[in-house]
């Protein structure tokens, strides 16, 4: 996980969308990102810029201190403000002193968080031995540490689904419409196979799929508004830009498949569509990094639905052993 980390952590998927999109929409010769563009710079974690609120964090440490000499009188308040100023070098054994007592006599708990922490290094920012610029830049290395987050902090507060939750909330909005669109098909495909009548699930998803989705979901990817293009502009663009293509594939697809397999249950009697994993539709994000990516790795399924796609031919591993082959 290391190797995996460190300073090559990607950009959030819908960002690399945008960006490519940009570029197809300004008529750039070259839409697809470099390597480089893909991952965070050097103050961003997964594509989010990481504030600069150290000034804030200094006020609030400086706030704490005046709380807890508020009981003494002015005169002893204002020589222990003095004692304690970190801007005065010859005040900075006299706080680490301090420091070093208190945890002494109040030890730091065990938490995970707090195994984190480096506490030489933030007491060298507080005294402005360390300057901010390397405490971000030392703070941003253990954020992009998965072993030291996954070890410390995801798992030991139970915090790992609700992070994949995070990763996969496009994911999961879509699922909510795929799913809530199989309740409705249901009853649809039960009355047309008793009336005789046929319903192909590939005409409908076309259907569904019209003009205006596809005017929607390529306008909401490039956070911008399309109203000037015509149809085929919008699908110029969207065949540029490798990322939003293979993304609109997975989500096309899998309605596609869910729709077979709504219509076959209904068929037989059964109005209640199949169950399936909430998680599996996180690979609808997942699957816009495949266009930068030599191997992908899914499960068989939404293997199938992609592996034709020219984004990802070559590159699918639905199974672990089927690695080999690839290369």
């Amino acid at each position: 996980m290391r190797e995996l980390g460190g300073d090559d952590l990607v950009r959030f998927p819908t960002d690399i969308c945008k960006l490519e999109l940009s570029r197809a929409l300004a008529n750039h010769e070259t839409v697809a990102c470099t390597f480089s563009e893909i991952l965070s710079g050097a103050n961003e974690w997964f594509g989010a810029e990481v504030p600069d609120n150290l000034n804030d964090r200094r006020k609030e440490i400086d706030e704490a201190i005046e709380r807890a000499l508020s009981h003494l009188n002015r005169h002893e308040r204002r020589q222990r403000r003095s004692e304690l100023n970190p801007r005065k070098k010859t005040n900075h054994a006299i706080i680490r002193s301090l420091i070093k007592d208190g945890l002494r006599k109040s030890p730091p708990s065990k938490s995970p968080m707090e195994q984190l922490i480096d506490p030489d290094l933030v007491l060298g920012w507080y005294l402005g031995t360390t300057s901010d610029a390397e405490f971000r830049r030392n703070s941003l290395k253990t954020a992009r540490d998965p072993y030291l987050l996954f070890k410390y902090f995801v798992d030991e507060f139970g915090y790992r689904e609700k992070l994949y939750s995070m990763v996969r909330d496009q994911g999961l909005k879509w699922s909510k419409i795929i799913e809530t669109g199989m309740s409705q098909c249901a009853p649809l495909f039960a009355g047309a196979k008793q009336t005789g009548h046929s319903i192909s699930p590939k005409e409908l998803v076309s259907q569904i799929t019209g003009d205006s989705f596809r005017r929607q979901v390529v306008g909401s990817m490039a956070e911008t508004d399309l109203g000037q293009l015509t149809e085929d502009q919008i699908t110029e663009t969207k065949e540029r830009s490798p990322s939003t293509a293979i993304f609109i594939q997975a989500v096309l697809g899998t309605l596609q498949v869910r729709l077979q397999s709504t219509q076959a249950r209904a068929e037989a009697g059964n109005l209640v569509p199949t169950n399936v994993k909430q998680s599996d539709y996180g690979d609808f994000m997942h699957a816009i990094y495949a266009p930068y990516v030599d191997v992908f790795r899914c499960d068989a399924a939404f293997g199938e639905i992609i592996k034709n796609h020219p984004a990802a031919q070559g590159k699918i591993m639905p199974k672990r052993k089927h690695l080999l082959t690839l290369f």
